[in-house]
């Protein structure tokens, strides 16, 4: 192929092949396609064969967005219906703004595949105009055009669309309903109130539960009654959704009835059943956001069942994240400053070091500073386990701990000498020097009776004190 070319050949050829490398390497930074390809695509748009344009649509969503933009815009208007549905998709992935209102017309199309496209592009690039002509497709023969259409009502935040579809909760087609009790969810008009709670009683289990869920998030108490039912709905699934929506309600009117299922009486189940424990999860967690005294002391009660269990080998390792929360307690983090007081009061008064520890852990989790003395003290009557003390110590990160610690650095268990040097790295900072370690560790770092690992355990401890000492 050299021979082909006059002198000099091959140094054009080299050269030819080097810009050739280039440009790969170049496009390779922005995708598949070259950074002068913008310039083909522009021209096979202009093209007279529809096979040409259509690929060049099909290239569009990979352009930069400022070379795309305008291009997937005209595309939207080519006469080819392969060219406009490439161009709808580049566009949505391009965010050409203004998009919604160029595929209006394709709402009313006979084609079915423009009727839905048009309904997915207006839904990531709404106006005003193509939101409410979603109306048009209400009564569209096809359930997948009204599908996506509810979909696109859903995203536009537009409470403009919510009267024509509370008639279409009803639609014959479940995919439907699904998408339209969703959709009036996220729109958060709370028009859409009464008719979903009529979704409560669906026949299929998806429509129920989303209704479920978006009742709770519209917050209007008028859906507290019939929520109460749905914790009696045949579908688990329902029961649960139901147990978040009270919670997210507030609703105190529901507490008897959220305690009976924690007691193991499953509404409408039959009562003495073993509550499964994604149900009891939503129980305590419905009982935490509603946060009420009387909610609060429900799950005091039932803090004692889970106790204050600390999760083995959880101080080996510094650098571990914390870990999560046990249900009960969790749905105290959840009701927050309310259960501070009464978690206080069960510390102090309680007998019971399982109910004491679990309190222990669940101030800690609430970052409740002020429960530090309180803590310590209920430790040196033996009402708080020494696990769940220094998990407190550990979770707080309160250095006025650290003295208590420190003081069980000589136990003669070595599990809990090595829980003082973890729970002791946690309370120091490295930015602010601390020389309090300094010597109740020194005799033990010196001592050959200790053993090598314990003895290098120390020895970080002494770094981490970052005291000149």
């Amino acid at each position: 192929m050299v021979s082909w070319w006059p002198g000099g050949g091959r140094r054009v050829v080299a050269s030819c092949g080097l810009a050739l490398v280039v440009s790969l390497m170049t496009g390779a930074a922005h995708g598949s396609v070259w950074p002068s390809s913008h310039e083909r695509v522009a021209l096979a748009l202009q093209s007279t064969d529809n096979a040409e344009r259509r690929a060049a649509a099909r290239q569009l969503g990979e352009l930069p967005p400022e070379i795309g933009r305008p291009l997937a815009r005209k595309a939207l208007l080519d006469p080819d219906v392969e060219v406009r549905l490439s161009a709808a998709r580049s566009a949505a992935i391009l965010g050409v703004t203004g998009a919604g209102d160029i595929v209006v017309p394709w709402l009313s199309d006979l084609d079915r595949r423009l009727r839905v496209a048009a309904c997915a592009l207006i839904e990531v690039s709404p106006t005003p105009r193509s939101v409410g002509a979603l109306a048009r497709v209400l009564g569209d023969a096809d359930s997948r055009v009204r599908r996506a259409a509810a979909a696109a009502m859903g995203r536009s935040g537009s409470a403009d669309v919510v009267a024509p579809w509370l008639g279409h909760l009803d639609d014959t087609v479940v995919a439907v309903r699904l998408e339209v009790v969703r959709a009036l969810g996220r729109l958060g008009d709370v028009r859409s109130v009464v008719p979903l709670v009529s979704k409560l009683q669906d026949p299929e289990v998806e429509v129920r539960r989303a209704a479920a869920r978006s009742l709770g998030s519209l917050g209007d108490p008028r859906a507290v009654p019939t929520l109460l039912l749905a914790l009696q709905d045949a579908s688990s699934a329902v029961r649960i959704q139901a147990l978040d929506a009270l919670g997210r309600l507030g609703a105190e009117d529901g507490i008897t009835a959220i305690a009976a299922l924690l007691n193991g009486r499953e509404a409408g189940v039959g009562s003495g059943l073993i509550l499964s424990e994604r149900a009891r999860v939503g129980a305590l967690e419905a009982l935490g956001r509603i946060g009420s005294e009387q909610a609060v002391q429900i799950l005091i009660s039932n803090l004692e069942r889970e106790g204050g269990e600390v999760p083995p080998g959880w101080f080996d390792d510094p650098s571990r994240p914390p870990s999560r929360p046990a249900p009960v307690r969790r749905a105290l983090v959840l009701a927050g400053e309310p259960a501070v007081a009464a978690l206080l009061s069960t510390l102090t008064s309680t007998a019971s070091q399982s109910l004491a520890s679990g309190a222990a852990l669940a101030l800690a989790e609430l970052h409740a500073a002020r429960a530090l003395p309180e803590i310590i003290r209920a430790t040196q009557r033996g009402t708080v386990s020494l696990d769940a003390a220094f998990k407190s110590f550990a979770t707080l990160r309160d250095a006025r701990a650290l003295p208590f610690v420190l003081e069980h650095l000589d136990d003669p268990d070595a599990r809990v000498r090595r829980m003082v040097v973890a729970v002791a790295v946690r309370l120091l900072d490295p930015q602010d020097a601390d020389g309090r370690v300094v010597d109740p560790v020194r005799p033990r770092v010196l001592s050959l009776e200790v053993s090598v690992a314990e003895r290098i355990g120390l020895i970080e401890l002494l770094g981490r004190s970052a005291s000149a000492r």
